[in-house]
């Protein structure tokens, strides 16, 4: 509460799913997780990807996340079925805060994942440096 834990607030919330929280049906999240992986690898082939957002919204402040919890699901699924995934920046919004999107390819397709981040990275500008701003004295 007062941040003087050893252990980063991420950490000890992940102790609390692990150590209070009912836990998942493992048999039941592999089927779902295979099905999934199964289903997507036969929609994109060897030749699709998936333009995803990265986030519902521009990036938050630190611990932010913590009240909406389930923002993490638009990368998270990617990492969990093994998919190539590339974070594309596409500038700032108008508070400058940056916005970005995903690229998303099947496994084994990195090289197709990778063209498609750099044609749109090249396409709409790439990485923006927010401009300073002086702060009030």
């Amino acid at each position: 509460m007062l941040g003087l834990s050893q252990f980063t607030l991420a950490a000890i919330m992940k102790l609390l799913d692990e150590q209070v929280l009912p836990q998942v049906n493992a048999e039941w999240a592999d089927t779902l997780l295979d099905d999934l992986s199964t289903d997507l690898q036969k929609t994109l082939g060897t030749d699709g990807v998936l333009v995803f957002p990265s986030a519902p919204h521009a990036a938050p402040c630190h611990y932010c996340l913590l009240l909406r919890p389930y923002s993490f699901c638009y990368w998270a699924v990617f990492n969990a079925l093994k998919f190539p995934a590339a974070q594309v920046p596409l500038g700032l919004d108008g508070q400058g805060l940056p916005l970005g999107l995903q690229v998303v390819a099947a496994p084994r397709q990195e090289a197709l994942c990778l063209a498609v981040a750099k044609h749109l990275e090249d396409s709409f500008g790439g990485f923006k440096k927010k401009h300073n701003i002086p702060s009030k004295s």
